[in-house]
């Protein structure tokens, strides 16, 4: 999504929880290309918030999104921080039927506006229809 319609991720914070199906230590890892980018980050206990005037320079980036991430979109900094204990990478959880309980959980306490994720295939929710449909359509999903 980021290669074919990278506005999606426009005036948006984001929170990437997971890269390439990564532990967290694997992010910590991260910390320091996000450094080299001179990237407007914070580093949350549940990962690393990306400031809106970065979004650009980390979409851009070679080595952002491998596959297998995930990442929250918010309209401001998260007010709770805490650790995410499951993922929602397509492999590891369809969103196809229902949300589970656990992702609607950490959306509401994160009150995030978007949610994309892959792996073998692509996860989305966004709480406005108008974009839902729009990412549908650019990812080919009917």
């Amino acid at each position: 999504m980021a290669d074919i319609a990278p506005d999606v991720f426009a005036d948006y914070h984001l929170l990437i929880t997971f890269l390439d199906s990564s532990v967290p230590c694997e992010l910590v890892k991260w910390k320091e290309r996000l450094a080299g980018w001179r990237v407007k980050f914070s580093a949350m206990r549940c990962g690393y918030l990306i400031y809106p005037d970065s979004v650009e320079t980390i979409l851009s980036a070679h080595g952002t999104f491998f596959g297998f991430d995930e990442v929250f979109l918010l309209r401001g900094a998260p007010k709770d921080d805490f650790m995410l204990l499951e993922h929602f990478t397509s492999e590891r959880s369809r969103f196809t039927a229902d949300l589970p309980n656990v992702f609607v959980d950490y959306s509401n306490r994160l009150a995030a506006d978007g949610f994309l994720s892959d792996g073998c295939g692509l996860n989305f929710v966004f709480r406005n229809a108008a974009e839902a449909e729009r990412v549908a359509r650019l990812g080919g999903i009917r």
